[in-house]
């Protein structure tokens, strides 16, 4: 029986997801740090003569329900947000890209005019204390350092010297700590109290500064063997030293480049206050002279579509904008609350926390919350944090979970306690903390006792 060849037809229902030009260019705004959106929405400018920058404190924009403009434009009916969970797009380069270049989000030279001026306007001060804050921080030199007499100050600027004096103080507890100090002790004597050392240990320092006119490490020690303190004091008053810069502004010298914070965490009565930074992001709006072009009915066709065209890509690029900082605020704000104890207590109070815990509170895909954390940086107390470091794997037990962190501290102690002539193996460990409730393996242990540099048990028990 000869083979015969035929030719069916069948149909089969399948859902496939096209990403458009569009959505691909909001996934990528979504991703990008506030740096990468300025170059991006530069670039598009260039290319798209129908976006403009709006002007300071302008609030006109164009009218998105002129109907003559819309129906010809025909922006899709799903909006971006929706795209941005339906769609997986460049989850594998994430997940995948488990070490991350620094390199990619550093930004431009950020001087330490700008970095103060930024603060500055953020503080909520009147215009005579904003005015006279300005004139201060342009008086700075390199050091981060106010070389300027105060009264001269007030002179210049036709003011009363305590108005002053009061901006003075609020900029002095502006980051870098130590800033817009007038002399070396009033620069470390801030530092230290930003560090929230004791005051009688504050006060002892300050003896010291203002004692020695050398201040290199063999005076002061010498110093304060004179003044008979003990061994342990004179090393504890060394290291607090050593953690004091006594040039704070020099880290903004012109040749280092710094990351720009995406967000800003402030902490104010115990609640937080959250802010997207969007310093240098053009506003942007659709040129009116563009939208009364189009509604002209002798344009001919091949205008029409240019126009559309354009019109209808800047109407995405506006929406991504607004939608990148929605997202960011969102996941943020989950994050503080998430890790309340860390932004108020410390590193030490991190809790471990997954994409999937922030995507449960904001209502977002994990993949979204991936993109909005990956390369983004938030200014808090405790400096310039990526936002990603404060995912933290963690070990699920009938407590709750418990970081791995916390994890390495329990493998600590329990070695520290165990019977010194016969020291428990990583199996003995590890069953130890099951009885604890906590599920680890004897490779884990392993791997995390090396990590601690604690000797197998092999040679705990020949030390011994």
């Amino acid at each position: 029986m000869k083979n015969r060849l035929s030719i069916n037809l069948d149909l089969k229902a399948q859902q496939k997801l096209i990403i458009t030009p569009q959505m691909k260019l909001s996934l990528n705004i979504l991703q990008m740090n506030m740096i990468d959106v300025i170059k991006e929405i530069n670039a598009i400018m260039e290319n798209n003569p129908t976006l403009e920058e709006l002007e300071p404190y302008n609030n006109f924009d164009w009218n998105a329900n002129d109907k003559s403009i819309s129906d010809e434009i025909k922006v899709e009916q799903r909006t971006i947000s929706e795209s941005f969970e339906e769609t997986d797009f460049y989850s594998n380069k994430i997940k995948n890209n488990d070490e991350v270049n620094y390199e990619n989000f550093v930004a431009k030279p950020l001087t330490l005019q700008e970095h103060l001026l930024f603060q500055l306007r953020i503080t909520g001060l009147d215009d005579l204390s904003k005015s006279i804050g300005e004139y201060i921080i342009g008086n700075l030199d390199q050091d981060g350092y106010l070389r300027l007499d105060i009264n001269n100050i007030a002179n210049e600027l036709n003011v009363e010297i305590d108005n002053v004096l009061d901006t003075l103080k609020i900029i002095q507890t502006f980051d870098p700590a130590g800033i817009a100090s007038r002399n070396l002790t009033e620069c470390i004597i801030s530092q230290l109290n930003d560090l929230q050392i004791d005051k009688s240990i504050i006060e002892d320092i300050e003896d010291i500064i203002s004692t020695i006119d050398n201040k290199d490490i063999d005076n002061i020690q010498k110093f304060l063997h004179e003044r008979n303190y003990s061994e342990d004091y004179i090393d504890y008053l060394i290291d607090i030293l050593r953690k004091v810069d006594p040039k704070p502004g020099l880290k903004y010298s012109e040749n280092t480049s710094y990351i720009y914070p995406d967000v800003y965490i402030q902490e104010i009565d115990r609640g937080f206050n959250i802010f997207v930074n969007e310093r240098d992001i053009p506003t942007l709006r659709i040129s009116s002279y563009y939208q009364t072009l189009l509604k002209n009915n002798n344009l001919d066709n091949e205008t029409r579509e240019y126009l559309v065209e354009k019109i209808k890509n800047a109407e995405w690029v506006i929406k991504s904008l607004a939608l990148r900082k929605q997202s960011i605020l969102k996941v943020t704000e989950a994050i503080v609350e998430y890790q309340r104890d860390f932004f108020l207590k410390g590193f030490e109070y991190l809790k471990p926390m997954k994409l999937k815990d922030i995507a449960d509170k904001t209502g977002l895909h994990e993949s979204t919350v991936s993109r909005v954390t990956s390369g983004k940086y938030a200014y808090t107390k405790y400096g310039i944090i990526e936002l990603k470091m404060l995912f933290k794997k963690g070990y699920d037990t009938i407590d709750g979970s418990l970081s791995v962190d916390k994890i390495k501290k329990m493998i600590e102690t329990i070695i520290k306690e165990e019977p010194a002539k016969d020291p428990y193996s990583d199996k003995k460990i590890s069953d130890i903390l099951m009885e604890r409730g906590i599920q680890i393996a004897r490779r884990t242990v392993s791997k995390y006792r090396e990590e601690l540099k604690i000797p197998s048990k092999i040679l705990r028990k020949r030390r011994e």
